[in-house]
């Protein structure tokens, strides 16, 4: 799972092994062993991938449900990652009624949030 996981995500950067591995601090050839599924990742690796790529260390050990990583979400940036990645917003931008109304819940949700710690 974590060998596929990786794969697709330096595929949907567009980068070779050699590019995340320098990107992220790890050698090219733990990359290749990782992906070709003949190591399982250190400790140490999962926490340069999960720090050089803004993700959770439970998104990458496909830990996360749709509605427990809609839930984890904390920043835009990641929201639209996800949502761009499980094709709720299409190549265009668009998106259906259920999918905006889900952005307008969290919105309203973290506006809420926000207004009671300040106000509290």
């Amino acid at each position: 799972m974590f060998s596929t996981k990786l794969k697709e995500y330096r595929n949907s950067l567009g980068f070779t092994q050699e590019v995340l591995a320098e990107k992220a601090g790890i050698s090219r050839a733990i990359i290749g062993m990782i992906e070709s599924g003949q190591r399982p990742p250190s400790q140490k690796v999962v926490m340069k991938l999960s720090e050089y790529s803004n993700k959770s260390i439970d998104w990458w050990y496909g830990k996360e449900d749709k509605e427990k990583e809609w839930g984890n979400l904390n920043d835009l940036d990641t929201l639209l990652d996800y949502m761009i990645e499980q094709k709720l917003i299409d190549k265009k931008g668009g998106m259906n009624d259920k999918t905006k109304a889900y952005i307008q819940k969290m919105l309203d949700a973290e506006i809420d949030k926000k207004l009671k710690k300040k106000y509290q």
